[in-house]
């Protein structure tokens, strides 16, 4: 007798483990194509018609279920990029199809297609900056049925009217000279001059073809040839080189399409659900901006994007941009500017003591000090303090009235940990007017150097510096703007002074400002100003800007992706000392982007950048520990690591050892320790924290039950778009704990959970619809959901999926899919399906009939502690064959909760055993 899971789950607590840039990888379909339309040339006139060959054709593929990549005036490296990408998905693909429109040439009989960014200065450039048409054959080679590449290549080249010829004299023509038979793969182009119209005529008649369903391919190619020449009066006539021997169509037949189109429907929704919630693990904007790339420029519909939007927005409005917001500009001295040289501290010859003082402790952005001085750091400044301090004071001596030698007095007792001194000189130099002083009064009361923090009085004094022209005390202000700190929070003012301190020169707030215009906090969102900022920064040696401009070409933000750029730049951060550019190599090496994976590569950035303190690199640290990549597995390891970045302040290790703890993973399980640690992970903004801490409080786990507590943290992780916090908010309402139950308030956060993908809220809305809670029941949409649930992983949906299947519900009897959906099930742990597979083993229901494999299957579902099944075999052994009853027997006695010898019979010896089995699993 079948049983059927008839209970609503709750998400269970959700693991946190932190993957590194999220970005969303898409499986190859069964047909794909890549369509690349080319127009906005740099060094030649603009064409009207590729760019909308482009758009119309990767719409038409996509409408008969081609999954495809499209690019619009692609550079050299996008097109080269896009191609390596494709050849990769090629070899598992039955059909590859790849269209480009453009400029094309040839050289020495070697034909080329022209990226927008190509200015071919010479004939020896064509190589470096033209991609040979022999790539794109290569890349569709390795489909296993169609392997075509389509070209409408524009023949008038203007950018060969200014090339210049190499002494060899190569032959260079416009358009595409004939090409020996590509081996397996078909090449049909046709060429011409740019013609009247939306589209190309080539482009025109493979849309016009493509809405024949069940279209042979060598057909296909023939109809082509002619509609072209017929729309051009015979001035084109497309040539096909290769044989169209392929025995599947062009175009599938009606079914096949629509079956095309629901899976990577499909496919596209779990691959953007597992993207989401690996960016949402992170929980940071540079996160959110990598998901969002798979998302309509237009801002589509889809429930992920627009979770990831929202999420995104809110990080950037509580102050929690791009790495965190702008760093503090604190004394700001020496940064992007000169640095000091190791033996700062040796006197010259012939050098007085002004000198002295000024070489030991003048700051770069004070208008008072020689134009020839550099500035130190006050960080360097430390080790000379004392002498700096000799130096000052007798500097004042013969010029008391000198204001810069009082500041940099103050500087000096500032390194020597003499605040008090420190202060007074400051407020000295301060009343005779120094800008630079007025700043860093502001940095001892924003610090509390030596007096209690007071960003009030920090405001004061930073604002006073600003409005007397200091570039410092202007961009330390627009922090406290950003931050909130001693003022009202407000972006906009932030940029303002942010912007001001950039015009005066100030590197730290031309990082600032870009990171702004990056987010768009404080106003629009303006990548190009940002990567320009971010530019002039680098140029001056800033590594955190080189860092951040590096993270443009890693993510593709303004930019084309570009892998080898991104790590060049994170390589001159690194040797700078930036951190951050460490752990984003070790990013790049793990996940294998533009370079070959390596993960003990990936370790040793990770070790560089802990070793300078950086929270993410130890929270990466610990990943590598906990899942032996590039390493020995090591949990306590991973513990020490996910502890010091936690206690850094990082929410994934927060949540990270949080994991550890609730699931016993490595260590002891602890719930005690697992609250807290969630609790704090939530605390510092981590999503999957606030689901799971929030299922701790429901459950009394590692504390006392507080369901107002565990509704609070639902609520603010569905706020941020967490799937499992939206899901556990349906089953709160839905069995009325913490709030009034409701079945409509249930339904509709059921609906968003499911949504943003979570398989638990598909699961739960296939049984409202069974039940009919707060919607009329409906056994199709039942099924549907259920469908939906276990196709997204979901055990008890592939249960009650079975069920359907074996019962006919909302669907014929499909025993074999039953089986196929039991089975599933089984594996992950469900036990109604252990129960039910039994079931159908033993009536050979979609398998054939085998009786020990079905006591096999009861066996392990009672000791899953399903109560069914024991009161099954307790209280009905007659639905059951004596062969299975002997296997339940033998178990039992083989395990000493019954003896004598197996016979089949069930008595009240065999019963005891079983309520013995059941008390000892806990069932």
């Amino acid at each position: 007798m079948l049983t059927r899971p008839l209970r609503s789950l709750f998400a269970l607590a959700l693991g946190a483990g932190l993957c590194g840039h999220a970005s969303a990888g898409f499986a190859a379909g069964e047909r794909i194509a890549l369509i690349i339309g080319n127009s906005s040339y740099s060094a030649a006139p603009v064409l009207d018609q590729p760019v909308n060959d482009a758009e119309d054709l990767a719409n038409a593929f996509a409408e008969i279920g081609f999954e495809v990549i499209s690019l619009k005036d692609a550079g050299a490296r996008g097109m080269r990029r896009a191609l390596r990408d494709f050849d990769e998905r090629a070899d598992a693909a039955s059909v590859a199809v790849i269209y480009f429109a453009g400029h094309a040439l040839s050289v020495d009989g070697v034909n080329y297609l022209v990226p927008v960014d190509a200015r071919l200065a010479r004939d020896t450039y064509v190589d470096d900056e033209a991609v040979p048409l022999s790539r794109f054959v290569a890349a569709v080679d390795g489909a296993k049925n169609i392997r075509l590449v389509m070209l409408a290549a524009v023949d008038d080249d203007p950018l060969l009217t200014t090339m210049k010829r190499s002494l060899r004299m190569r032959v260079v023509k416009p358009g595409l000279v004939p090409l020996d038979p590509p081996g397996r793969t078909v090449v049909a182009y046709a060429t011409g001059k740019t013609a009247d119209g939306r589209n190309s005529p080539y482009a025109a008649a493979i849309l016009a073809r493509l809405g024949t369903p069940a279209l042979a391919f060598g057909t296909f190619l023939d109809d082509l040839r002619s509609d072209v020449a017929g729309a051009t009066g015979n001035r084109q006539r497309p040539v096909v080189v290769g044989a169209a021997t392929a025995t599947v169509p062009i175009v599938p037949d009606a079914t096949t399409i629509a079956r095309l189109r629901e899976e990577l429907a499909s496919s596209r929704e779990t691959e953007l659900a597992d993207a989401f919630r690996r960016a949402e693990q992170l929980s940071t904007v540079e996160a959110w901006d990598a998901f969002l790339q798979f998302c309509p420029a237009e801002g589509g519909g889809e429930a992920y994007c627009e979770a990831a939007a929202a999420s995104r927005l809110r990080l950037v409005a509580s102050g929690r941009g791009s790495g965190d917001g702008p760093a503090a500009v604190g004394d700001g001295s020496a940064v992007g500017a000169p640095m000091a040289r190791a033996d700062r501290a040796a006197v010259p010859a012939n050098e007085d003591a002004g000198q002295t003082c000024d070489r030991l402790a003048a700051h770069s952005y004070d208008a008072d000090k020689p134009a020839e001085v550099d500035g130190t750091a006050l960080s360097l400044l430390g080790g000379a303090a004392d002498k700096a301090i000799a130096a000052c004071l007798a500097a004042i001596e013969v010029a008391p009235d000198e204001r810069r030698y009082v500041f940099e007095l103050g500087r000096a007792y500032h390194a020597a940990g003499r605040f008090d001194e420190a202060l007074a000189r400051y407020e000295q130099a301060a009343e005779a007017g120094s800008a630079i002083a007025m700043s860093n009064l502001g940095l001892i009361y924003d610090t509390g150097a030596g007096v209690p923090v007071d960003f009030a009085a920090a405001a004061d004094w930073f604002r006073k510096g600003a409005e007397a022209g200091n570039v410092t005390a202007m961009a330390n202000l627009a922090g406290l703007y950003y931050s909130g700190d001693g003022v009202d929070r407000d972006f906009a003012e932030a940029r303002n002074w942010y912007a001001k301190a950039a015009d005066g020169g100030n590197v730290l707030a031309m990082n600032a400002l870009a990171l702004l215009y990056q987010d768009g906090a404080g106003g629009p969102q303006d990548i190009d100003a940002a990567r320009s900022l971010f530019e002039k920064a680098a140029d001056r040696g800033f590594a955190s800007a080189i860092n951040n401009l590096a993270r443009l070409f890693n993510f593709g933000r303004g930019v084309e992706v570009d892998y080898v750029r991104a790590r060049q730049l994170y390589e001159q951060a690194a040797e700078l000392g930036d951190s951050p550019a460490m752990v984003n190599l070790g990013l790049m090496y793990e996940g294998g982007q533009g370079v070959r994976r390596d993960f003990r590569e990936a370790r040793g950035w990770y070790d560089k950048a802990a070793q300078l303190g950086n929270a993410a690199a130890m929270t990466n640290l610990g990943i590598l520990y906990q899942y032996g990549r590039g390493v020995t597995e090591n949990f306590e390891e991973a513990r020490q690591w996910y502890e010091k970045a936690a206690n850094l302040g990082n929410a994934a290790a927060m949540a990270n050892l949080a994991y550890m703890y609730d699931g016993g993973r490595g260590v002891p399980v602890d719930k005690v320790k697992a609250r807290e640690w969630y609790l704090k992970g939530a605390q510092a903004g981590n999503g999957p924290a606030m689901a799971s801490v929030g299922y701790l409080y429901a459950n009394g786990e590692g504390g006392p039950r507080d369901l107002d507590a565990a509704i609070a943290w639902y609520r603010k992780g569905a706020e941020i778009g967490n799937a499992g916090a939206m899901t556990n908010l349906g089953f709160m309402y839905e069995n009325g704990w913490g709030v009034p139950q409701s079945y409509e308030d249930a339904i509709a956060w059921y609906e968003k959970g499911a949504a943003a993908g979570n398989a638990i809220s598909m699961a739960n809305m296939g049984l409202m619809y069974e039940k009919g809670r707060g919607v009329e029941a409906d056994l199709d949409k039942a099924f549907a959901w259920y469908g939906k649930g276990a196709e997204a992983g979901n055990a008890q949906a592939m249960a009650s999926l079975a069920y359907f299947y074996a019962n006919g519900t909302a669907t014929e009897v499909d025993a074999a899919a039953a089986l196929d959906w039991y089975t599933k099930a089984a594996n992950l742990g469900n036990t109604v399906a252990m129960h039910n597979l039994g079931v159908a083993y033993k009536d050979g229901n979609g398998t054939e009939k085998n009786l020990r494999r079905a006591a096999d299957l009861f066996i392990q579902a009672m000791q899953a502690r399903n109560s069914w099944t024991f009161d099954q075999f307790r209280d009905h052994p007659e639905n059951y064959p004596v062969e299975v009853l002997t296997e339940i027997e033998r178990y039992l006695i083989g395990h000493g909760l019954m003896g004598g010898e197996p016979d089949g019979e069930v008595d009240d010896e065999t019963r005891a055993a079983l309520t013995r089995l059941q008390q000892q699993v806990g069932g």
